[in-house]
């Protein structure tokens, strides 16, 4: 099996799935990137067991291809990348000679990614809220510590996020009184924002 792709897009899936990914979980397979190419579309796919993400991206092959892709270091200089399996062997080799050879995983090992697949579709949901990214990683950031959990409460699609923080203890939680924090949702025409979704395709 075999894929080539430009660097462009591999770096696009390494920034995207980082969001979930945990390259030192205990359970091997959850260390890589789930790749899986259907009729020339792309999916990447990665979880730490506790946040998953996905992403998506065209490519010219159109045979079916699955994998469980590590995050290697990408060369300055090249632009293409050739992903391939053989005999139990992956290769990574990129357009500037540069190139990575390594065990294979068996894609099977992984999380059953279909269990999924469902809440990442947009019409499942209930409604929508949309923030800006920066800001929200910046109200997250040290909000709280490592003992801490945060939680988030919505009330209707255009209501400020109500940011708590509690400490989970055994069998409960105590809520921490002394912080909270309200963050304001984007304001958008909802109607047309869901209607640009529907319409995009890969």
């Amino acid at each position: 099996m075999k894929i080539e792709l430009n660097v462009s897009q591999l770096k696009e899936i390494y920034k995207v799935c980082s969001a979930a990914l945990d390259t030192k979980h205990e359970k091997e397979p959850m260390r890589f990137i789930h790749l899986e190419n259907k009729n020339g579309v792309l999916c990447a796919f990665a979880s730490d067991g506790y946040a998953a993400v996905e992403t998506k991206t065209q490519v010219q092959e159109k045979e079916y291809f699955v994998c469980l892709l590590p995050v290697v270091q990408i060369p300055k200089s090249a632009e293409q990348v050739s992903i391939q399996i053989l005999n139990g062997m992956m290769d990574i080799s990129f357009s500037n000679g540069v190139k990575y050879t390594q065990r294979a995983v068996p894609p099977g090992l992984y999380m059953d990614v279909s269990l999924v697949n469902r809440s990442f579709e947009r019409d499942q949901q209930k409604y929508e809220i949309a923030v800006n990214p920066k800001l929200l990683v910046r109200a997250l950031k040290g909000f709280c510590d490592k003992k801490e959990a945060v939680v988030l409460r919505f009330g209707a699609e255009k209501e400020p996020i109500l940011i708590d923080s509690f400490v989970p203890n055994r069998g409960s939680a105590e809520v921490r009184d002394d912080k909270r924090m309200l963050l304001l949702p984007i304001r958008l025409n909802y109607k047309e924002a869901n209607q640009k979704l529907s319409e995009r395709t890969f």
